[in-house]
């Protein structure tokens, strides 16, 4: 029981890291568009409008990735939640069934590219 603990607590952190990864990309992208947008505005005065409707473009961008990226994490919260209950109901003695599914809505894309 405990190394099926020690696996999952094992995966629960490498799936943090790759959801830190992967925000930190999308920020630092958006950054960089962010940084482009300022240096246009104070060099062209007359792209000012443009670069505004711009920039709340990107901070849109951002907002529908944040609540998608917590959506994501609540999903595969409750994923590991489930294992770990499996987890602790394995024995070596004891046939406790095939794991937990993973959630239907659960975007597991970026693992297994990962790979």
């Amino acid at each position: 029981m405990t190394v099926w603990v020690t696996v999952i607590g094992a995966l629960g952190a490498v799936v943090a890291a790759l959801f830190a990864a992967r925000a930190s990309t999308r920020a630092a992208t958006a950054t960089a568009e962010a940084q482009q947008a300022t240096a246009r505005i104070a060099s062209e005065p007359g792209q000012r409008e443009q670069d505004r409707a711009a920039f709340v473009e990107i901070t849109d961008r951002l907002k529908e990735d944040v609540i998608e990226e917590r959506r994501q994490r609540r999903l595969l919260t409750s994923y590991v939640l489930d294992l770990l209950r499996w987890a602790r109901l394995v024995e070596p003695d004891t046939a406790a069934g095939p794991p937990p599914e993973p959630p239907h809505d659960l975007d597991l894309a970026p693992w297994h590219s990962s790979h």
